[in-house]
Order: C-alpha cells, then sequence, then structure tokens
C-alpha cells in the first residue's frame, strides 16, 4: 500500500498537484483493519507492534490525498492500544455503546461527553446504534 501510495504523490508531483482528483484513473484503496489491539498490543513483540502502529499512521496521514483511505477498528482505543498521534489523524470515529463517558469520550475525542454526546447513554438493546 505504501508502494501505490508513493507511486501516485510521484504522479502528483510531476503535474504540480497536490491530491488525486475525480477525473484521475486512480480507483480509490480501501484498507480495512479490524481490531487494531491485536497487531498494536498483542501479535508480536513490542518493535513489531511499534512498525505496525507507525506504517498505519503513515497510510492514514498520507493517504486521503491519493485515495487510500483508512478503516479501523478496535474495540476501546485508549493510549496503550492506537497511540494518540494515530488515533487523531482519523477524521471519523464511530461510537457504539459504552460502558461509561470516559471509554466513549476516547472513542469519539476528548469533551464530548462534555458536549452531551456519550455512547453511555445508549440503549444496550438497540444493537447498531452509535455516535458518528
Amino acid at each position: 500500500v505504501q508502494t501505490v501510495m508513493d507511486n501516485r504523490y510521484t504522479f502528483l508531483l510531476s503535474r504540480r498537484r497536490r491530491k488525486i482528483g475525480p477525473n484521475d484513473l486512480f480507483g480509490q484503496i480501501l484498507v480495512a483493519c479490524d481490531e487494531i489491539a491485536y497487531f498494536s498490543a498483542t501479535a508480536g513483540d513490542k518493535k513489531t507492534q511499534e512498525l505496525f502502529a507507525a506504517l498505519l499512521r503513515d497510510i492514514v496521514a498520507r493517504g486521503r490525498a491519493v485515495g487510500i483511505i483508512v478503516a479501523a477498528a478496535t474495540q476501546r482505543p485508549s493510549s496503550d492500544i492506537i497511540p494518540p498521534s494515530l488515533r487523531d489523524l482519523f477524521a471519523w470515529r464511530f461510537a457504539g455503546r459504552c460502558t461509561n463517558d470516559v471509554s466513549s469520550d476516547i472513542v469519539l475525542g476528548h469533551g464530548w461527553y462534555a458536549r452531551g454526546f456519550s455512547s453511555n447513554s445508549i440503549d444496550p438493546n438497540n444493537q447498531g446504534e452509535g455516535y458518528l
């Protein structure tokens, strides 16, 4: 994915542009990563986990401009699972029901509970409901 991303940036640079447009021949690429925690905190050793986080951060940070979008999921994106420097790059976040307001703020971003949005208030019987 990084090679494709780099190639697309080379293309844009050769045309003195900063992002791809709707008339470019490139299709969109979706990088789906289910359960980031497995790769960032469970599998492998610390060095491998840090490498995974760094590579994913690069794709999230640079990919949007060249049509590479990352959709990632984990049950609780706390700082020991997803480094804040990576977590904060995601422009869109979805929080299903959380067990407390702190967990909801970890997903949605600091301060959303204080603004009246907490996924802790979601009815546990309404599966699929959440805040985006």
